[in-house]
């Protein structure tokens, strides 16, 4: 009698180990399934890589294709920050044009201060090199940058240096 009850057990044991990678398989598929994604982490993911866009393009210029360039940061900002940039744009221009100065800017590192999935505030660590007269200067720009989301894009309404 006590061989059909340890073949239930047995079979009982069997079928709950199944049953249980069933479920954690499940779970895994779900837990990566990018339509199941959180919001939150979604939002963040898109305003981190908004930020580090614009910070590079905020301080990325050539003397020869500037205009262009103004062009592609006005569709990145929004609030005082486009004011500001409508305001000095022209001199900026200037500057770069008549001493033909060109700056690029690098990531070196970017993370999220706070986040929700209507605004954003991420910390960025830049390197510029500004090169006039064949001669490059190279400074680190880590800025703070506040983004809010504006239908589908993710748009920067504040900016400032950190020391």
């Amino acid at each position: 009698m006590s061989v059909p009850r340890a073949a239930v057990v047995i079979a009982s044991t069997i079928a709950l180990f199944v049953a249980s990678i069933g479920l954690a398989l499940g779970w895994l598929v779900v837990g990566h399934d990018p339509h199941h994604a959180d919001p939150l982490d979604a939002a963040r993911t898109q305003a981190i890589e908004s930020a580090r866009r614009t910070a590079i393009d905020i301080n990325s210029y050539d003397y020869r294709t500037i205009d262009r360039q103004f062009d592609v940061v006005q569709g990145e900002i929004t609030g005082a920050v486009l004011e500001n940039f409508r305001k000095t744009k022209d001199s900026v221009r200037n500057g770069f044009v008549n001493s033909k100065i060109s700056s690029t800017a690098q990531v070196l590192a970017v993370g999220t201060v706070s986040a929700t999935e209507h605004d954003s505030t991420v910390l960025v660590w830049l390197t510029v090199t500004t090169t006039t007269d064949g001669k490059p200067a190279v400074q680190h720009a880590p800025l703070r940058l506040h983004l809010l989301r504006q239908n589908s894009s993710w748009l920067v309404d504040q900016i400032a240096t950190v020391s």
